[in-house]
């Protein structure tokens, strides 16, 4: 579905696209199999953040063919937030050295009880979780506000706007000012982690702003209508 309405909105002219949670760029990437598989000739820019060292060292590694796509090695705080906070995640050599499943690589978040890290989110979480446990490690990551890191850059463009930060999504796209920033023709986040409140106001505000949201599994996707 989402591969099929970045095809849309690329049909239009080349577009902007801002990222939050890039992990590896590859690893469940909802982007990278559109870039894969020729897509991104149609990427006028891209800004991708990720706050982890181990994982970004990886992503402008796979992202480094392509030249209009810039990577950005911090972590978007709350509003009022401190200035650094303690990631955890799963290294990738713990999950080689003890044989964990590969999608663990994408357990990076502020939280360890909103996600897969407190054994929550789906079953398969659940049964994994006193495997994973051991082998959390925690990094302090600096932060910035979402307005604070767009004026870094001058401001960015953006018709497609990605989030997935394991439990963060929210906190983000709240910052997002429709009106300062842009209204993107396409939203896709990760709601998974989200709290049932969270989630609300997340599909309320898009309804506010005038998307046509859709859910689809851990995930929902907007497209502006008009």
């Amino acid at each position: 579905m989402l591969t099929d309405l970045l095809q849309d909105v690329a049909a239009d002219a080349p577009f902007h696209y801002v990222q939050f949670g890039g992990n590896d760029g590859v690893l469940a990437d909802p982007l990278w199999p559109f870039l894969r598989d020729g897509g991104a000739s149609h990427v006028a820019s891209g800004h991708v953040f990720e706050p982890n060292p181990v994982y970004f060292e990886r992503l402008e590694r796979n992202l480094s063919a392509y030249d209009q796509i810039t990577c950005h090695n911090h972590a978007i705080g709350s509003i009022d937030g401190p200035a650094t906070q303690m990631l955890h995640y799963i290294h990738p050599e713990d999950v080689q050295k003890h044989k964990l499943p590969r999608w663990t690589m994408g357990l990076c978040s502020f939280y360890d009880d909103k996600n897969a890290l407190g054994g929550v989110g789906s079953l398969q979480a659940a049964a994994l979780h006193e495997t994973i446990r051991p082998h959390i490690r925690q990094i302090e990551v600096s932060c910035l506000t979402l307005e604070r890191a767009l004026a870094l850059r001058g401001g960015v463009p953006c018709d497609v706007l990605l989030s997935d930060t394991e439990g963060h999504d929210w906190e983000i796209l709240r910052q997002w000012d429709m009106d300062r920033f842009g209204r993107p023709k396409l939203i896709h986040a990760e709601i998974v982690c989200l709290t049932p409140a969270e989630t609300r106001d997340l599909l309320s505000w898009l309804d506010a702003h005038r998307y046509a949201a859709e859910v689809q599994g851990q995930n929902v996707t907007a497209r502006r209508l008009s």
